[in-house]
């Protein structure tokens, strides 16, 4: 196909002309202090009207454990047994609680909050509160928690027996291990008081099973959502007790593989209370400890219980690992950035991210490109959630198109990328933002971290870009009414019914694709022909008239990391081996998989056509797999009869004509777009001399 190729054509494909890669280089050794995760301390308080305090007047300790274990949270324990009977709160108690918040906040801190009423199990029960008591208790501190949520990482559901744990009580229900109704008031009212922001942590799994509508671990669509499933995360106060970690598991081999999906929306945390050696030695070993936090997503651990095994992970390197890894620990990996753009104009952006911690971040929290010019600083919000920025290991590929902001002054910026805290009382506080483990990126006074690239900017409108004809974001309405569309659907009589439905649209820069598949579908395949001579590339069977250059194979649950394929022409056409598995940046973006109410599953993505050359004609073919056994196939004949592959038309570009000032001076640059053109004479060139209409 014949392509015109305008000037806005030629600002696009030019963009990564004007763009600076850079790679970083990872630091897998220091330990340093962030935001909601990492070793924690324990405070407690028997709260009563002259001591009212459980933080203020223990400032030492805080300043002790950010020194030693490089913290950045606590578990603060309020006991309220002096108040068991009496459901009236002296102001000074809840005075107390604001001035305890401040001192967090003074200290750069956060709290994880537990109330209960008992500190001890006598004859295997323990007095705590009725719940007319605790009711009235959690409605006057409601609007406290409320006004202080910006210190407060999590709420753990405590109030319920023994130390808040849940197991010996004469309230609700002595060593029962499910969630009764009466147990179910109480978490409805911390669910009600405690901010919606912000979780409720429960002692076991099985207590979360049992709550109404939360049978099935969280998924990614329900996850952040202000419901009870979304808000209720784990405590383990028995972590590596025993295989059943001292009763928090009844059954390890599905509850475990549960928490380890819920933890990855809602967190998890506790201590270790084993106090033998011997057994510490075995069941709490390195190996043993590494291998369950990973796997469980541990964000906290007490540094202080059981010293037993905190003194053999101190002596063994455990508790180093334990304290770079738990939680979140973000690496740049490597960033595409532009170098020149003008106020008000679109330029591109691509972060690779990876996530070396055990988990993610759980609470809101935003993304930032900055420009920085001395004491001049703009702030532009990236649309990917950091919570979403999945850990163990996994690179998150970020690629976003953002638009400088019109009142920026003309000059050169260096660019960072910055995480505050989401809340204004804390954003501008360093100790409150997210620090990435890479060598000279952190700028300490400011919190954010130096992505090494400067861009300069030009004062200058510029038109606006042509919006996308799609998002991804698994709405698939935007498909219903196009134009110009590449369709396939699979015969009535085909040999191989398991892909139902493909559509394509490509415009000048990516090529979108919609497929509908079977449920089953374990691995999807792309194959791309984009030249007119099939005796090159890839001879498939499968369709008529193949000679594919490029390969996308990937699971549809993770397919915007899909592997890319280049077929290596010195193999012979029919010969699979000929596919060389190629390291792109940014491929493609997918989105979730969403179930239809035909029982079909469905995505939409993205593929960037920078990765694939020149493009005289795009032809397509997908088939599908399970366990690698075939499943579906389009385009296909009836009866499976093989086919030409499916040709996608590309949209041709719109001309978008530079205005040009007159009179223009001799020769002047200008930025457009964030590229640099010349005007002499009144006509528009590149800066390599080609001159444009």
């Amino acid at each position: 196909m014949k392509r015109i190729i305008s000037l806005g054509v030629i600002l696009a494909l030019s963009m990564n002309t004007w763009a600076t890669v850079v790679n970083y280089t990872a630091d897998n050794t220091s330990i340093f202090p962030n935001p909601e995760r990492g070793f924690i301390t324990m405070l407690t308080r028997h709260l009563s009207k002259s001591k009212p305090y459980g933080i203020k007047g223990q400032e030492g300790t805080l300043d002790d454990h950010a020194s030693d274990d490089k913290g950045s949270i606590i578990l603060m324990h309020y006991y309220l047994d002096n108040f068991k009977n009496n459901g009236t709160l002296p102001v000074e108690v809840l005075n107390g609680f604001t001035e305890d918040m401040k001192v967090l906040r003074n200290k750069g801190m956060k709290a994880i909050i537990r109330f209960s009423y008992v500190d001890n199990a006598s004859n295997e029960t323990a007095v705590d509160a009725p719940f007319n008591i605790v009711q009235q208790h959690i409605n006057q501190y409601a609007d406290l928690w409320q006004a202080n949520a910006d210190v407060i990482f999590c709420f753990q559901a405590g109030i319920i027996g023994a130390w808040g744990e849940w197991y010996y009580t004469s309230n609700y229900g002595n060593k029962v291990d499910y969630m009764t109704d009466a147990r179910k008031q109480v978490v409805d009212a911390l669910l009600a008081a405690v901010p919606s922001d912000r979780c409720v942590q429960l002692r076991t799994p099985k207590f979360k099973t049992t709550y109404p509508g939360c049978s099935t671990p969280l998924t990614a669509s329900e996850a952040y959502q202000n419901t009870p499933k979304a808000r209720l995360g784990h405590h383990n106060d028995a972590f590596l007790y025993h295989a059943d970690n001292m009763g928090t598991y009844e059954d390890t081999a599905t509850q475990k593989p549960y928490l380890a999906q819920e933890t990855l929306y809602v967190p998890i945390g506790g201590e270790t209370d084993i106090e033998d050696s011997d057994q510490a030695d075995v069941e709490a070993s390195h190996d043993a400890t590494v291998a369950e936090m990973s796997r469980m997503h541990w964000t906290f651990i007490q540094s202080g219980f059981s010293t037993v095994v905190t003194n053999k992970w101190r002596a063994n390197g455990t508790f180093d690992e334990l304290n770079r890894n738990m939680g979140y620990r973000y690496q740049l990996v490597s960033a595409t950035l532009p170098d020149a753009a003008a106020t008000g104009s679109s330029v591109n952006v691509k972060l690779n991210i990876k996530n070396v911690g055990y988990a993610p971040l759980y609470n809101e929290r935003h993304a930032y490109i900055v420009l920085k010019n001395g004491t001049q600083t703009y702030s532009i919000q990236l649309a990917s959630d950091p919570r979403r920025w999945l850990p163990n290991g996994v690179v998150t590929a970020i690629d976003e198109n953002i638009t400088i902001p019109t009142n920026v002054p003309a000059g050169t910026y260096q660019m960072y990328l910055y995480m505050p805290d989401k809340y204004a009382s804390l954003a501008s506080n360093p100790k409150y933002a997210v620090r990435f483990a890479n060598s000279n990126v952190w700028e300490s006074t400011t919190g954010m971290n130096k992505l090494n690239a400067s861009i300069v900017i030009s004062e200058g409108v510029t038109p606006p870009p042509t919006p996308s004809a799609f998002t991804i974001d698994g709405n698939f309405d935007d498909w219903a009414d196009l134009t110009n569309l590449a369709h396939a659907e699979v015969p009535s009589d085909a040999a191989n019914k398991g892909l139902y439905d493909m559509r394509w649209y490509a415009d000048e820069s990516d090529l979108y694709f919609y497929l509908e598949y079977a449920a089953s579908t374990n691995t999807i395949d792309i194959m791309l022909s984009t030249d007119e001579n099939s005796s090159t590339g890839n001879d498939y069977w499968q369709w008529t008239n193949a000679g594919t250059e490029f390969l996308i194979e990937g699971e549809p649950t993770d397919f915007t990391n899909a592997t890319f394929y280049v077929f290596d022409n010195t193999y012979p056409q029919t010969e699979w081996d000929g596919w060389i598995e190629t390291s792109v940046s940014n491929l493609l973006m997918a989105s979730e998989v969403k179930t239809l109410s035909n029982g079909h599953n469905a995505i939409e993505g993205r593929i960037s056509q920078a990765n694939l050359g020149t493009i005289s004609t795009l032809r397509v073919g997908i088939y599908t797999c399970e366990n690698w056994n075939p499943t579906g196939r389009l385009p296909q004949g009836d009866g499976g009869a093989a086919v030409p592959m499916l040709e996608v038309p590309i949209q041709e570009a719109t001309a978008t004509i530079l205005p040009v000032v007159t009179p223009a001076p001799a020769a002047r640059k200008i930025l457009h777009n964030g590229q640099l053109f010349i005007i002499r004479d009144g006509q528009i060139y590149t800066i390599q001399g080609q001159q444009l209409p």
